[in-house]
């Protein structure tokens, strides 16, 4: 419970340590107890959020802000490409771009993925582009 209210921000480093000192000190489950009765809630801390609900102080960042679905879809269509023989590329570009564009104006996670879509996609249209350049000039040359 000390652990968790000075991650939350509700104990200060030194009121922790003490704490911390006074519980290992501590001979029963009494002594326990007080040294947290006078922490404050969590809730009374955290504004209420727009749906009503309070928040999590010091939360992972996680519970907050959900992943970006723009950047998992990228990821998607970016490792799919090779099996629908390039047709998910520019789509894993496209979403990577869209992704990037959303994560910056928000606080969503998604950002790796979102990377590796589109490292991914490029790779893939440049693979495209050679298989295109080389099977353009086997057609021109046999004829």
């Amino acid at each position: 419970m000390l652990t968790t209210a000075f991650v939350a921000g509700r104990l200060t480093l030194d009121e922790f340590r003490d704490r911390v000192g006074s519980a290992c000190a501590a001979r029963t489950y009494g002594d326990l107890a007080s040294l947290v009765t006078d922490i404050p809630e969590e809730s009374s801390l955290i504004p209420a959020g727009p749906a009503g609900t309070a928040g999590t102080a010091g939360g992972d960042l996680a519970e907050r802000e959900p992943e970006n679905a723009m950047a998992a879809a990228s990821m998607l269509f970016a490792c799919t490409q090779f099996l629908s023989l390039g047709l998910t590329t520019i789509p894993a570009i496209v979403c990577g771009h869209v992704a990037l564009r959303q994560m910056a104006r928000t606080a969503q996670r998604g950002r790796s993925q979102a990377a590796i879509g589109l490292l991914l996609g490029y790779f893939g249209l440049f693979w495209l582009a050679i298989m295109i350049i080389t099977l353009a000039g086997a057609a021109i040359h046999g004829s």
